[in-house]
């Protein structure tokens, strides 16, 4: 590499201790990580997000130019750069907490070249939940109450029956 290096050593019985400080006076500062193990890819842990702003922090496969994880600077909202896998051996739990007093809790399903689906919780008097779909408005297609009441907002239909309005049990196969 190109600059002032300064070598780092431990052993068992000498570990580094305290804070590690990096500061780049001409630009953003970072962390380049490169091995020469076969297939090994080129990463850098960064201030800022290369090419978009000298805010945030990024994770950046220098290998194949993509920021794989990047924090914004100001609201610490995280974008992956691709499928965010969880796995556990026993049951999984994703938990989205709103801190806003009005605050409802949205999943935002974008498709490139589509409209947006949510499926979003609104905190009224039956804390719903709502699967809403956009094309230019927001237009909720089912809403499913505390109650376990299911309201659709078109026509539901089936191999047998098609209804526009119902009211009662709907029971079959």
């Amino acid at each position: 590499g190109v600059g002032v290096f300064l070598p780092l050593a431990a052993g068992s019985g000498s570990p580094l201790t305290g804070d590690l400080y990096i500061n780049e006076t001409s630009g953003n500062s970072k962390i380049h990580l490169a091995g020469g193990a076969a297939n090994n890819e080129v990463y850098t842990l960064e201030q800022g997000v290369a090419g978009v702003s000298n805010g945030g922090f990024s994770i950046r496969n220098i290998t194949e130019s993509i920021d794989v994880l990047q924090f914004a600077d100001v609201t610490g909202n995280a974008t992956f750069a691709g499928d965010v896998t969880i796995s556990e051996a026993s049951d999984v739990t994703v938990t989205f907490t709103s801190t806003a007093a009005d605050g409802n809790v949205k999943l935002d399903i974008n498709p490139t070249g589509g409209g947006d689906a949510y499926i979003r919780t609104a905190l009224d008097a039956n804390t719903s939940l709502i699967f809403t779909k956009s094309t230019s408005d927001y237009v909720s297609v089912l809403t499913l109450d505390n109650n376990s009441d299911a309201t659709f907002a078109g026509t539901v239909s089936g191999t047998t029956a098609t209804f526009t309005t119902f009211s009662g049990d709907l029971n079959g196969t």
